[in-house]
This record gives structure tokens, sequence and C-alpha cells, in this order.
């Protein structure tokens, strides 16, 4: 015979929670407490973020001064360029004059035609030397290798000049003779230099540079200078301050 069992309800009865003196809330219940860095802390990031704009300010100033830079150079090179388009006109005008020429004008015309030529080289020779820090480590370069023996040398250049020669020394673009000397004198033209050794002296200024130059092509052409119509230019500098 089966019983037949019936379901009885279980009341269960939820007391409230009552703190003690001395109890605590479980570690989940407890409310969450609003920390403030300390001093140190905010000095710390304070100072990490002064760092940080620093090093944008100095990069903007790096990239713009690098901008600027790079302007004045392609300005430099711009009017180079606009001097050379005008001094070729003249050395076409005179090309064109020598194929009517005969005899001793013709040569002559040959002349002065090479002379304009050594003009133009002239001119952007002085421009490359103005924009162009690389163009004046190559003068002091070449005029260092003339004396190789050397055991003291004085360098004497523009003191506009100096500052390229000592940093390219500085990080070993040109080396010399171990008792090297840099000195200031403005009586040398920018883009050259004179060099006093225990060895022997170098000239090597821009005018000594371009009457060797002239020399040569006078030699190669025949002629003697001071002749009619000469087109050389007077005695100049290259021009830094245009």
């Amino acid at each position: 015979m089966s019983r037949v069992l019936r379901a009885v309800p279980v009341v269960r009865q939820v007391c409230p929670w009552k703190p003690t003196a001395g109890s605590r809330l479980p570690r989940d219940c407890e409310p969450e407490r609003e920390t403030t860095p300390s001093p140190d802390v905010q000095a710390a990031a304070l100072l990490h973020e002064a760092q940080q704009e620093a090093a944008r300010l100095l990069e903007e100033a790096r990239q713009e001064a690098e901008s600027l830079r790079e302007a004045a150079r392609q300005e430099g090179l711009s009017r180079a360029r606009a001097e050379t388009a005008s001094l070729q006109d003249r050395w076409r005008s005179l090309i064109a004059a020598t194929e009517a020429a005969h005899g001793p004008f013709l040569e002559q015309l040959a002349t002065q035609a090479a002379e304009l030529a050594f003009v133009v080289g002239e001119r952007l020779a002085g421009e490359h030397l103005r924009v162009s820090p690389e163009a004046m480590h190559a003068v002091v370069r070449e005029a260092l290798q003339m004396i190789v023996e050397a055991q003291t040398c004085r360098v004497r250049l523009h003191p506009d000049d100096l500052p390229l020669v000592r940093e390219a020394l500085a990080h070993h673009v040109l080396s010399g003779p171990p008792g090297l000397e840099l000195v200031s004198d403005a009586a040398i033209a920018p883009g050259g230099c004179w060099l006093d050794a225990d060895c022997g002296s170098v000239d090597a200024t821009w005018q000594a540079r371009r009457d060797a130059l002239l020399s040569a092509l006078r030699a190669r052409t025949g002629s003697h200078g001071g002749a009619p119509g000469d087109l050389r230019p007077p005695a100049e500098e290259p021009d830094v301050d245009s």
C-alpha cells in the first residue's frame, strides 16, 4: 500500500544584519573612498607634462629653423640663376658676332667670350659659397692638403666663415695638423682663407683663386689682358650681403 507524501512549505526568516561593536562591513559592501594623489605625485605629473611640452616646442623651433634655412638657400640659388641667364644672353650675342668676324677681331671676340664665361662661373661660385657650408669646407680642405707635413698651422678666416669651419673640425668633417688654430680675420674675404704653417704659407683667398683661374684662362686663349672692349669686371669679392 503506497503512501502519498505532501509537500510542506518551508518558511525562512531573513533577519537584517545589525552591526555590533567592532564589526566591519563585508569587503564588497564597503563604500569606495576617493583618494587624492600626494603632492609629490602631483608635482611629478606636472613636471612630466612640462618636459613633454618643452620637447614639443623645441622640435617645432628646429623644424621652423630648417625651413628658413632651406628658403634662404632656394632664394639665393634663384637669384644666381637669374643673373646667370642675363650673362648668358650677353654671351650668346658675342657668339653670334664671332660667326661674322674674321682675323684679329675674331680672336678678340673669342677671348672676350671666354672671359665672360669666367665671369659666369665666378658669380655662380660666389653664390654657392654663400649658401653652402660644404663649399667652404672644400676650400679649407684643399688648402690643408697643401701642408700635410706641417705640425702647426694657423688658419685665418672671415668672421662669418669661422663658425662653419670650427663646427666641421668638431664633427671630423675636416682635419689638420695637431697644432691647428682658427683665427678670425675681417681682412679675409668670405669664402677664402690664409694658412700660416711651420712649413710655409698657403694663399687660398677668394682673390688669389680668382686671379689664378683668370691667368690660366688667358694663357689658354693667348690673351694678355687689356684689350679694348674687355668684359672682365673689376676685382670684387663674392657678394654675401645681398
